[in-house]
């Protein structure tokens, strides 16, 4: 991969949740915060205690109501019915990654609850029913250690890939136990690396060691006011982790800090990522005289790693020598290898979209960088490659109007896969030849409703500042009455709202008369950081 940085609790996002009407109140323990600026008390502080007694309570209280209100309704058998078939079929498509010749998935159905992490080779993935290696069942050793164990991730280490380290929660909660695991023999490592529960950061330094962030006293002294990791420390094999030594350490108001691995073949560097805010960041490359930091902007994602050049995506103007400025939203490569040899070091553009348009995604495969997008909220692939006069990307031929993602891409690897799907054609799963730029179906849904009838249509809405927001609508074919209508929209976090194919709307809404509509509304990643910045006040 080009760039890893493995950390648990990445969901955990600052929340503000508006209430009106319908709750029920109950005192807190503990003294609130005085109200800034004279503004009244918060009347909902209470539900702040996420685990409190008052919260829950509240929460369980708004489940039963809501319960009895929806079994009330005479559909509500057929309905529960048809949403479980559709939720449990097992011919869902086993989405994976490759290592070595081998397509890894992690898998759950009605035997296995918890899940199987498991290998199939890639040409038997091909085939309608691949021969599947189990090498971890959660389930089972949920069992055997008396734990209520959630599978939460794996990270191998490349490019031998057989030691990995295996991420488990209690019960799924963002703090993690970290296990090192042997591929060889599909069992974990006696002695081998272990990090205790906690929220932490970690990546692979070597096989020898790791470099790691987490709570290392257990008492919150050494992680920030988020609860996240504040100090990073290099882990030696057989190494007790209170004798390791430090190589960061961030502030206590930082939202954290994480070591990451920046690796591609032949090449690997060690680098912390220290999250100053939810929206700044500034990157060290860790060196033999200690971090050194990248003298890039606090509004910048490392997206990979090409020959001596960081490929960044730009959340922000960049300015920098004598006033040059790159805009924000465009792919930018930054000569890392120069700048730590002390040499000159200018950022550059490798590609901008249009004002109607925004990367989703970047990745490295065979020598080429691969550009996931969105134009007007359509998907779009771009290959690029490097020649005498730069990079230069060509579209991929992928299929009109559709949702489009890259679902796996290495630097190590050569299959890339595309995954594609509108709101009434199911997802397909398909290889993407880099040569040719053409789609190869591997694998694809069945249909879960009759799309007959239906039409999807992309309308805009005028804001009331007169900026056209775009949305989409799943409606019967004519649609010309008043119909019931759910209106989605998201906003936040920079998070585009794609449409996408959903078989419970499709068959239990839509086909039943119901319209759906999905708002691509401000704060959202659709038009790029601008679209984003729109809405944050």
């Amino acid at each position: 991969m080009g760039f890893q940085w493995v950390w648990q609790g990445a969901a955990a996002v600052a929340v503000v949740a508006l209430l009106a009407g319908g709750g029920v109140m109950a005192e807190t323990s503990g003294k609130a915060d005085a109200p800034m600026n004279g503004a009244p008390a918060d009347p909902f502080e209470w539900l702040e205690v996420i685990e409190g007694d008052a919260a829950l309570d509240w929460v369980r209280a708004e489940n039963t109501r809501s319960k009895g209100e929806i079994e009330a309704d005479p559909r509500f058998p057929v309905f529960k019915d048809t949403m479980l078939e559709i939720l449990n079929a097992e011919d869902r498509i086993p989405y994976g990654s490759v290592r070595d010749g081998f397509v890894y998935n992690f898998w759950q159905d009605e035997m296995n609850v918890r899940g199987v992490w498991r290998r199939t080779p890639l040409e038997s993935y091909k085939t309608d029913a691949p021969d599947w290696e189990t090498l971890l069942d959660i389930d089972a050793l949920a069992k055997a250690e008396d734990e209520n164990w959630v599978y939460e991730g794996v990270d191998c280490l490349e490019p031998d890939n057989t030691r990995c380290l295996v991420a488990l929660s209690r019960g799924g909660t963002d703090a993690s136990v970290i296990r090192e695991f042997d591929l060889p023999s599909k069992s974990f490592v006696d002695g081998g690396f272990m990090i205790p529960e906690a929220k932490s950061g970690y990546a692979w330094e070597s096989d020898a060691s790791l470099l790691v962030g987490t709570d290392w006293t257990g008492d919150g002294a050494t992680v920030t006011d988020s609860g996240y990791p504040r100090i990073v420390k290099r882990v030696a094999r057989g190494q007790a982790l209170d004798e390791a030594e430090t190589v960061f350490e961030g502030e206590q108001t930082d939202v954290g800090v994480w070591p990451a691995a920046v690796s591609v073949p032949g090449e690997r560097f060690m680098a912390i990522v220290r999250a100053v805010s939810f929206f700044e960041t500034e990157y060290y490359f860790v060196t033999p005289e200690g971090p050194k930091r990248l003298p890039l902007p606090k509004r910048v994602d490392i997206a990979g790693y090409w020959e001596g050049e960081l490929l960044l995506t730009l959340q922000a103007d960049w300015t920098f020598d004598e006033g040059k400025t790159l805009p924000a939203g465009a792919l930018a490569s930054f000569p890392v290898a120069a700048y730590l040899a002390g040499e000159e070091a200018r950022p550059q553009i490798l590609y901008e979209p249009g004002a109607r348009a925004s990367i989703q995604s970047v990745d490295l495969s065979g020598g080429r960088i691969i550009l996931g997008l969105i134009d007007n909220v359509i998907g779009k692939v771009l290959i690029g490659e490097k020649g005498p006069e730069g990079w230069a990307f060509a579209p991929a031929k992928v299929p009109s109007n559709s949702t489009l993602s890259v679902v796996f891409a290495s630097a190590f690897e050569t299959p890339v896969f595309v995954n594609y799907e509108t709101m009434t054609e199911p997802d397909t799963l398909a290889l993407l030849d880099l040569e040719t730029g053409a789609l190869s179906a591997l694998k694809s849904l069945p249909a879960r409703f009759d799309p007959e009838g239906l039409t999807v249509s992309q309308f805009e809405a005028t804001s009331a500042d007169g900026t056209k927001i775009p949305y989409f609508a799943l409606a019967p074919a004519g649609q010309t009455e008043p119909a019931p209508a759910l209106l989605y929209g998201y906003g936040g976090f920079q998070i585009s709202m794609k449409p996408s194919y959903s078989a419970t709307i499709g068959k239990l809404w839509a086909g039943n008369g119901g319209v759906y509509l999905l708002a691509n509304i401000r704060g959202g990643g659709e038009f790029g950081p601008a679209w984003h910045e729109a809405a944050r006040r």
